[in-house]
């Protein structure tokens, strides 16, 4: 039994009208958040040479005619199985509620879908099962999974180089290429990578940008409302490159260029008092290494290092998107499966062990402004008496993991926070966190040592508001072996 000790325990609807300064994020943007972890799937030309781009050179691509998926007999493969991708996806990220995120066209532009606007595609290829783009969505619909793809709207190797096109030519058919991906029903994100990037010598493009950015996202946005576009102006990168690392402490507002405000944030980072909301992300390979296409041979992360990263992206408040390429068969070879189920049935574990405030939402006082700030940023004043902290008690449990959110419909606003937890003779001791500032989207704390516990208790200490709002105060064992 879960007791939490609240006067008041608010829902959602609530904060509906709250928090009018702090940036808020979009309905689409917490539905990003709440996924958590997601799927990246690097697939094309690519996969059948040993190379990571389509496009070896400034001015050679690789054969279409090389796109050939083959079993293990040799045989070649008629239709690839999409759903295999989308159960790994699933697998993976031990939940329901997933997204998963295709290379639909690579930088060099080789395209999974028969293209009008390109003749560097499956179309040119050997492969007669015909259109991967279309059986991708067809699988994310069966199974309930949000479908996302790659596509750099600045890069197409095939259209600079072999086609010669000018900057005119390159950017009219780029846009053809994103209004034929978003016919195909509702893609829940774009990934456009070298977001507000421009041309140069080593550069997938003739020219065109990065002016031609702004013509990328109207589209989306006149073809698709409702598509997040991250990396863009709903998404941003987090710190830490493609590492599987982000930055710590972690804020989702962020200052942007005044003039220009769908450019990334200044910096690459988030600030509390920023007007723009942008969720940040990191990604991973699960091979070792830089390598995102399949290659032969490579290792791949156990659930133990999988964790580390999940802890150092996920549990400081970014979002994290983990690559399970396929091989040359089209599909996502058995080890990585196995690899991504492990970690995926260790994180569920972890997960049934967590107890205590989940799905609710209390407000909690900020007794004190930003660190070297006499004021806070928001004067909003609180929807209800904030309480000094949250305690939730419960039957005793043994707990070395602790897990924070903010309701973010709130605002983020949490800047320093300290926790403490129950001891079965009913005294509260202090937990030495190992984050203790932001908590955002979430903050897994993880002990140096498992405790005997009644109960937990979170304090905000510090705050860009005089108050702040906590939707979950959780306690669990880390299950890293099943």
């Amino acid at each position: 039994m879960v007791v939490v000790a609240l006067q008041t325990v608010l829902s959602a609807m609530a904060l509906s009208a709250s928090a009018a300064q702090l940036a808020r994020p979009t309905p689409e943007q917490l539905v990003h958040l709440d996924v958590g972890i997601s799927m990246f799937m690097h697939f094309s030309v690519t996969t059948f040479s040993d190379l990571e781009h389509d496009c070896a050179s400034l001015a050679t691509c690789l054969p279409a005619a090389l796109f050939d998926p083959r079993d293990s007999s040799g045989a070649q493969v008629l239709k690839i199985d999409t759903d295999q991708w989308v159960q790994t996806a699933l697998l993976a990220t031990g939940s329901a509620h997933t997204e998963i995120c295709l290379t639909a066209h690579h930088e060099g532009g080789f395209a999974l879908w028969p293209s009008n606007n390109s003749n560097y595609t499956v179309a040119q290829s050997p492969y007669h099962g015909g259109d991967i783009v279309k059986s991708f969505m067809t699988s994310c619909a069966k199974f309930g999974v949000l479908p996302c793809f790659y596509f750099p709207p600045n890069a197409n190797g095939f259209l600079r180089w072999v086609a010669g096109e000018d900057a005119g030519s390159f950017v009219q058919h780029q846009l053809g290429m994103l209004r034929e991906l978003l016919s195909y029903g509702h893609v829940h994100r774009l990934w456009f990578d070298h977001y507000w990037g421009g041309c140069h010598a080593t550069m997938f493009c003739p020219g065109g940008f990065p002016q031609a950015w702004n013509q990328f996202i109207d589209t989306v946005h006149q073809h698709s409302p409702g598509t997040l576009i991250g990396p863009g102006p709903d998404v941003n990168n987090a710190a830490g490159g493609e590492t599987g690392l982000s930055s710590y402490p972690l804020w989702n507002p962020c200052h942007t260029d005044p003039t220009e405000p769908r450019k990334p944030c200044s910096g690459g980072v988030g600030a509390p008092d920023g007007a723009e909301f942008r969720p940040k992300e990191a990604d991973l390979s699960i091979q070792v290494g830089d390598y995102w296409f399949w290659h032969q041979n490579l290792q791949v992360f156990n659930t133990s290092a999988l964790w580390d990263h999940v802890l150092a992206t996920w549990g400081r408040g970014s979002t994290l998107i983990l690559n399970i390429p396929p091989d040359t068969s089209g599909q996502i070879p058995d080890r990585y499966v196995a690899s991504a189920a492990a970690f995926g049935q260790s994180f569920n574990a972890t997960a049934s062990t967590l107890i205590g405030l989940e799905g609710a939402s209390a407000v909690v006082a900020c007794p004190l402004p930003l660190e070297n700030q006499t004021a806070y940023i928001d004067n909003t004043p609180p929807p209800t008496t904030p309480l000094e902290s949250l305690n939730v008690t419960f039957d005793k449990a043994q707990i070395d993991l602790v897990v924070l959110r903010e309701n973010l419909q709130a605002g983020q606003a949490v800047a320093a926070y300290s926790l403490s937890y129950l001891e079965p003779d009913n005294r509260w001791v202090e937990i030495p966190t190992t984050h203790g500032l932001t908590i955002g989207n979430r903050v897994a704390e993880l002990l140096s040592f498992k405790v005997e516990a009644r109960g937990l208790r979170v304090a905000c200490v510090r705050g860009a508001r005089s108050w702040a709002v906590i939707k979950q105060l959780s306690g669990g064992t880390l299950v890293k072996e099943m």
